[in-house]
């Protein structure tokens, strides 16, 4: 039976809660709320140490409280009725109460320029049975998305023309799951299609549907870990601070360009500030961080698992045009024994790269870090702050933290991204 009931709320808390306290002093989370409001909340969830509610009504505002600009903002966080400045603020409290005991001086932050219509790729959900496509909500549900405030604007108009087609879609066709859409800034999309069985096969209407805009330039399908290009081209290409990158069709790239350059131009600031020589880019993807630094460091190595992602290395090696960046298609987690058992490599590497998943570091790479005493400087891009406090406590006997630095990267989000500069300790 679900319990209406009103809280205030205490804090905001990674990733996006609103805490408060039931009478009885248990914590409850909330979906959306400011440190400060009054609200009637609906418990959903109960749970031994904890409840999770949602949203009712705001009973007292806070001044931070603005209008949202997406009618779904709740499916990507509910950040977009605070206010960017306070917004900052929460992230920056949120990040300094994760580093206690790890990092406790100032941490500066790299804000965009664009809170809105940053997003280059987007993802979106069919559900056929009941003709609704657009994003999931916090149950799972899709709900009916025509736009979205948060990615380019390209991608919303191509978005719209293909959902409008999507209903004139036989039985017999309703073969695809969900549409991603990436675009660059010259205006280019591909379109990937994901198909969830693997006994089904994309029909010839797909493509046509597909092209219904000029800015579409080639049309991906995805089954499982299958990528076939089947229309057009299978990448995009991006000009960051000065330099050409390729990224095919699945590949990881920064969905945000304009905080890329500004990742870019801080990770170069610091890698010349520490006088970093030869390096080596673990989870490099399409050589992003790692060719970045190719006018700046003697030579590259880097390493990514994606065979997606090594398409592009090569050529984005070419385009860097000095011949010093060199790369192996595997797991970092195998690759750096191989590195450590290299007496050659393992002389010549001053500096480490790591650029990974939300997971963070496997166990592996972390003991790597820190059993290899050439090793004299870490320079870590995080996107998700709790495995990279893990991470810094593996790490914390042999390194300290020099720098941290907030990259907001996601506006209007409950996201965090981060980089770490690490000095291994004398």
């Amino acid at each position: 039976m679900t319990e209406d009931i009103k809280v205030v709320v205490k804090d905001v808390v990674y990733p996006g809660k609103a805490l408060a306290k039931r009478e009885n002093g248990k914590t409850i989370f909330v979906d959306e709320g400011i440190d400060g409001e009054e609200l009637l909340v609906r418990v959903v969830r109960e749970h031994k140490t904890y409840d999770e509610a949602t949203l009712v009504r705001v009973l007292s505002p806070s001044e931070h409280r603005i209008d949202p600009r997406c009618s779904h903002y709740r499916t990507c966080s509910s950040y977009q009725i605070i206010d960017y400045d306070y917004q900052i603020r929460i992230k920056l409290r949120q990040l300094a109460n994760m580093m206690k005991g790890i990092y406790t001086q100032r941490i500066d932050s790299v804000l965009p320029n664009n809170k809105f219509d940053y997003r280059n790729k987007v993802t979106f959900h069919l559900d056929w049975e009941n003709e609704v496509f657009g994003y999931r909500d916090w149950l799972g549900n899709v709900i009916e998305v025509d736009s979205c405030h948060l990615v380019m604007p390209i991608l919303n108009r191509v978005w719209r023309r293909i959902k409008d087609r999507l209903i004139k879609v036989g039985p017999q066709h309703r073969v695809v799951s969900d549409i991603t859409l990436r675009a660059n800034r010259s205006g280019e999309v591909l379109v990937l299609l994901h198909i969830d069985n693997p006994k089904e096969e994309i029909s010839e209407d797909w493509i046509e549907l597909s092209c219904c805009d000029k800015a579409v330039v080639g049309i991906v399908r995805i089954k499982g870990k299958s990528v076939k290009g089947i229309w057009g081209q299978d990448y995009l290409e991006e000009v960051l601070n000065g330099k050409t990158y390729r990224f095919h069709s699945s590949a990881f790239f920064q969905v945000n360009y304009e905080m890329a350059e500004k990742a870019l131009s801080l990770l170069k600031k610091e890698v010349i500030e520490e006088d970093s020589r030869v390096v080596l880019d673990l989870f490099c993807g399409v050589g992003l961080l790692g060719l970045s630094l190719s006018d700046t460091v003697r030579w590259v190595y880097g390493v990514e698992s994606d065979s997606v992602c090594g398409k592009s290395l090569p050529i984005n090696a070419d385009y860097s045009g000095f011949g010093n960046f060199s790369y192996k298609i595997a797991s970092s987690s195998d690759v750096v024994w191989e590195v450590f058992e290299d007496n050659t490599l393992k002389k010549k590497i001053d500096s480490v790269i790591v650029d990974p998943p939300r997971r963070g570091l496997s166990k592996s790479v972390r003991e790597f870090l820190r059993k290899n005493s050439k090793i004299k400087k870490v320079f870590y891009l995080s996107c998700d702050p709790m495995t990279l406090r893990r991470d810094l406590l593996y790490l914390k006997p042999v390194y300290k933290v020099k720098k941290m630095y907030f990259l907001d990267f996601f506006p209007q989000t409950y996201h965090i991204e981060t980089l770490t500069v690490l000095l291994r300790r004398k």
